[in-house]
C-alpha cells in the first residue's frame, strides 16, 4: 500500500514539475512574442516516466530556413546594387540639361559661333571657356565615380570585419551548444542566437549552413567551409586591379565566390563603375584626339612659328581623366581658318570641328560624343530601373517567407495564454493529488 502511494507521489511530483516547466515556457514565449528572431519553445517529453528532465524543443522548419536564407542572399545583393546605381544616376542626372551633357552641347555651340564669327576675340574666348567647362565636368564625373568606388572599398572593409566577427561568434556558439547538448541541458536560446547570425551571414555572403549531428553547424560560403564545427576560416582584403578584394586567409582559393551584399559591392565596383569610367574617359579622349587632328590643319589669327602643330587639348592616353585644355593656347591662336595666311572671315576649320557633333567618324552617328553620352545615361537609367525591379521582387519574396516563418514558429498570444491556463490547472490538479497522498500517508502512519 505504502509502495503504491510512493509511486503515485512520484508520478504526481513529476506532473507538477512538468506543469511548472510548461508554464515557464509559455510565459517565456509570451514575453518574446514581438522578437522576430525568437523561436517558440515547447516541452518534448513533459512527463517522462524514467525521471528524465523535460527537453525543451524549438518549433523550427529547416526547409523554410533554407528558403529564407537563399532569398536573403539575393535581397542583400540586389539591395546593394540598387543603392549604388541610384548614386551613379545622381551623378549623371538629365542627359540633356545640366552637367556633362550640357557642357558637350555648349562646347560644340561655341565652335559653331566661331565658324560664323572667326575674327571675334570674344567668341574665341568663349570657345576656351566652353572647353574648360567641358573638361571640368568630365573630370568631375570621373571624380564622383571614383568616390563611389572609394565608398565601396570602405564598405567592403567594414563588411569583411563584420563577417569575420559573425563567423567567430558562430564558432563560439557551436562550442557552447555542443557542450550543453552533451550534458543534456537545453540549448534553445543559443540556437536562436546562432540562427540570427546565420540569417545575417546569408544576407552578407550567401552563407549556407549544414547542421551536424553533435548540434554544431558548418557554414559554407562559396564552397569554402567558413565555419566547420569548432574551426573557423576568415577573410582578408588583398590588393586587386580595381581596389581591395576579399580572400580566405591561408587558403589557396583564387577569389571570393560567395553571394549577398559582398558580391554586390564587388560586381558594381569592378564591372559597372569601372565600365562607366572607361566609357566617359574613352569618348572624351576620342573627342580630344579628333579635335586636335582637325585643329592642326588650321590657322589662327596669330600663328606661333615655334609651335606649328599646336594641339587644342593635351591628352595622356594611359591616365584616366587626363584630358586638359592646352595652357599654351591663346584665343587668337585658335585655328578657326583653313587657308594660310589666316583670313579673318575664314571659319571653315572651326566648322569642321563643329561637325564632329554628328560623329567623330563621318556618317556614323553612334560615334557622336553627345550621342555616346546620352546612350550612357540612358543605359544607367535602364540598369537602375532593372535593379529596382529585381530588388522589389527579392524584398517581397523575403517578406512572404518571413511571414511563413512567423506563422510556423512565431508566438501566438492567444495560443500561449490558453496553454498557460491549461498548465496552471494541471499544476493545481497535481498539487491536489500530492496533498491527498500526503493525507493518506499520514493516516496510514498514525494507524501503525
Amino acid at each position: 500500500m505504502i509502495r503504491g502511494l510512493n509511486t503515485g507521489l512520484n508520478v504526481a511530483t513529476r506532473a507538477l514539475q512538468s506543469a511548472q516547466w510548461a508554464m515557464m515556457l509559455h510565459t517565456k514565449n509570451i514575453s518574446n512574442h514581438d522578437n522576430e528572431y525568437y523561436t517558440r519553445q515547447w516541452l518534448e517529453n513533459p512527463a517522462d516516466p524514467t525521471g528524465k528532465l523535460p527537453y525543451v524543443a524549438r518549433v523550427r522548419d529547416l526547409f523554410v530556413d533554407h528558403q529564407y536564407r537563399t532569398v536573403a542572399a539575393t535581397a542583400g545583393e540586389t539591395g546593394t546594387i540598387l543603392d549604388i546605381w541610384q548614386r551613379v544616376e545622381e551623378i549623371f542626372g538629365d542627359p540633356i540639361e545640366g552637367g556633362l551633357g550640357q557642357a558637350i552641347d555648349e562646347f560644340f555651340d561655341s565652335w559653331k559661333a566661331l565658324s560664323e564669327n572667326p575674327a571675334d576675340v570674344t567668341v574665341r574666348l568663349e570657345v576656351l571657356s566652353a572647353a574648360g567647362n567641358l573638361v571640368q565636368n568630365y573630370k568631375l564625373v570621373i571624380s564622383h565615380l571614383n568616390q563611389i568606388s572609394d565608398l565601396i572599398n570602405e564598405q567592403m572593409d567594414a563588411l569583411v570585419e563584420d563577417i569575420n566577427a559573425k563567423l567567430v561568434a558562430v564558432r563560439d556558439l557551436n562550442a557552447r551548444i555542443a557542450l550543453l547538448r552533451h550534458s543534456g541541458e537545453t540549448d534553445a536560446d543559443l540556437q536562436d542566437q546562432r540562427d540570427k547570425l546565420l540569417d545575417e551571414l546569408a544576407s552578407l555572403t550567401g552563407a549556407v549552413p549544414v547542421f551536424l549531428s553533435d548540434g554544431t553547424v558548418r557554414v559554407m560560403i562559396g564552397g569554402v567551409p567558413a565555419v566547420d564545427s569548432l574551426y573557423v576560416n576568415q577573410l582578408e582584403l588583398v590588393d586587386g586591379p580595381n581596389g581591395p578584394v576579399p580572400k580566405w586567409i591561408g587558403m589557396d582559393v583564387p577569389e571570393y565566390r560567395g553571394g549577398g551584399k559582398l558580391r554586390g559591392l564587388l560586381y558594381m565596383r569592378d564591372t559597372e563603375i569601372a565600365d562607366a569610367i572607361k566609357e566617359v574617359d574613352g569618348f572624351m579622349k576620342a573627342l580630344a584626339h579628333k579635335v586636335n587632328e582637325i585643329h592642326r590643319l588650321g590657322f589662327g589669327l596669330e600663328q606661333d612659328p615655334d609651335n606649328l602643330d599646336l594641339d587644342f587639348f593635351l591628352v595622356q592616353d594611359d591616365v584616366v581623366g587626363s584630358v586638359t585644355v592646352n595652357p599654351n593656347l591663346t584665343a587668337k591662336g585658335i585655328r578657326a581658318a583653313l587657308d594660310s595666311p589666316a583670313l579673318p572671315m575664314d571659319g571653315r576649320n572651326a566648322d569642321a570641328i563643329y561637325q564632329l557633333i554628328d560623329g567623330l567618324v563621318p556618317g556614323d552617328r553612334s560615334t557622336s560624343p553627345i550621342v555616346r553620352y546620352r546612350n550612357l545615361v540612358g543605359l544607367i537609367g535602364s540598369k537602375t530601373a532593372q535593379a529596382e525591379r529585381e530588388d522589389t521582387v527579392a524584398t517581397n519574396h523575403l517578406r512572404t517567407i518571413k511571414e511563413t516563418r512567423s506563422s510556423k514558429w512565431g508566438v501566438s498570444i492567444d495560443e500561449e495564454v490558453a496553454g498557460l491556463t491549461a498548465q496552471q490547472k494541471a499544476f493545481a490538479a497535481s498539487a491536489r493529488v500530492i496533498q491527498m497522498i500526503d493525507e493518506m500517508l499520514d493516516v496510514l502512519i498514525n494507524m501503525v
